[in-house]
């Protein structure tokens, strides 16, 4: 299961330190392509580490600085009826314009600040449906979808965090849809069930994304 990570003189640099800090840039990159591999290094290599770096820096300001947004796609029946919303969150970034979610996400997860990222997302998307709520902009029974991680489930800070933003935007739970991709929920299907029961007990609907690309079977 090793990674190993190659540079050689002199494109990788003309000293032993750079040639080091190249060959350490290599085997990271190895890591990430699921170890147990070698990967050279190249100048190509290290614009999208700087690249890397440089987004996982903007990404710790954005929080702060209040750069997500979300956008809302409507969901509708084959009557062309509006029967709810999806929330889909971007990056309005200084620099680089909208940033799609798989961009930021994924580094979001490995650093840290996905869960009040995620926290910020639930808040703004519950305001804004009892808003259009209030406003009769929506039917009756419309619903709000918003994407969750099995990972953010799991942690033991969701379910208060969950029930304090319901309290305070004083949504009733019947509105708000939790989504989970298909793959997520049966990662570990026992320990899945309880939590899908407890988003159940709550009032909170469920729904499956990326339904078909997985197992497939509706006898899972």
């Amino acid at each position: 299961s090793s990674s190993i990570g190659i540079a050689m003189c002199p494109n990788a640099g003309e000293d032993p330190e750079s040639i080091c800090k190249s060959a350490d840039t290599a085997m990271y990159h190895a890591k990430e392509e699921g170890r147990n591999n070698f990967q050279f290094f190249s100048p190509e290599l290290h614009a999208q580490t700087m690249k890397r770096i440089n987004l996982e820096s903007d990404l710790r300001r954005a929080l702060d600085q209040n750069e997500f947004m979300l956008f809302y796609q409507p969901q509708v029946d084959m009557n062309t009826k509006v029967v709810g919303m999806e929330a889909l969150i971007r990056w309005q970034h200084g620099r680089l314009g909208i940033v799609n979610p798989g961009q930021f996400i994924p580094m979001a997860e490995k650093t840290g600040i996905f869960s009040p990222i995620s926290e910020c997302v639930l808040h703004t998307a519950c305001m804004q449906i009892r808003e259009w709520k209030k406003n009769h902009y929506l039917s009756p029974d419309a619903t709000l979808a918003v994407n969750v991680s099995i990972r953010q489930l799991r942690q033991e800070s969701f379910w208060g965090t969950l029930q304090k933003i319901l309290s305070v935007t004083e949504l009733d739970p019947r509105y708000l849809e939790l989504e989970l991709t298909e793959s997520s929920i049966m990662d570990n299907p026992q320990a899945t069930i309880v939590l899908l029961e407890k988003i159940h007990q709550l009032g909170v609907r469920i729904s499956v994304d990326d339904f078909g690309t997985g197992y497939s079977s509706l006898n899972y």
